[in-house]
C-alpha cells in the first residue's frame, strides 16, 4: 500500500492517495459547503435531494436517482453515486461521492458532474416541495439528536 500527499497548485490545499490492490476506486469531489442553519446549507441540501441524495438503500437492483440514471451508462461493474452534503457548525462539505470500477470511475465521474450542473435549471414544483421536505425533516433530527 503506497500513500502520498502533494501540494495542490494555487489553493495550498492538500489531496491525498491511497493506492491498494484491486480494480476498485473511490473519488470524493468536494467543496467547501455551509455552516449548519445557513440559507446556503438549505439550498445545499436541496440540491443534495435533488441529484438524489440520502435515497433508501436497494439491496438488489440499483437505486433510481439522477446520479444513478447519469453513471449507468457508462457503467459495466458495481458502482455508486452519490451527493454529499455536510454541515458543521461554521463550514461544510458538498460534492460527490463516486465508487467504482477504475477504468470506469472517470466517465462515472464527468456523468455525475453533468448532473449537479443540470441543477441550474428549475425543478419541477412536485420534486422542488419533495426536496424541500426531506431537507427540512433532515434539519430538524439533527438539530434534536445533534
Amino acid at each position: 500500500e503506497a500513500w502520498y500527499q502533494r501540494r495542490v497548485r494555487g489553493t495550498g490545499l492538500r489531496e491525498s492517495h491511497i493506492e491498494a490492490p484491486g480494480e476498485g476506486a473511490r473519488i470524493l469531489y468536494l467543496t467547501e459547503g455551509a455552516g449548519i442553519g445557513s440559507t446556503d446549507s438549505l439550498v445545499l441540501g436541496i440540491m443534495k435531494h435533488l441529484a438524489g441524495g440520502d435515497t433508501p438503500a436497494v439491496h438488489r437492483g440499483t437505486r433510481q436517482t439522477a446520479l444513478a440514471r447519469a453513471a449507468a451508462q457508462y457503467a459495466q461493474h458495481p458502482f455508486s453515486a452519490d451527493c454529499v452534503s455536510v454541515n458543521h457548525l461554521d463550514t461544510g462539505m458538498f460534492g460527490l461521492s463516486i465508487s467504482g470500477h477504475g477504468e470506469e470511475v472517470g466517465d462515472i465521474l464527468k456523468a455525475s458532474i453533468g448532473v449537479i450542473r443540470e441543477l441550474t435549471n428549475p425543478p419541477s414544483d412536485e420534486q422542488l416541495d419533495l426536496a424541500k421536505k426531506k431537507t427540512d425533516t433532515g434539519d430538524h433530527i439533527s438539530e434534536r439528536y445533534g
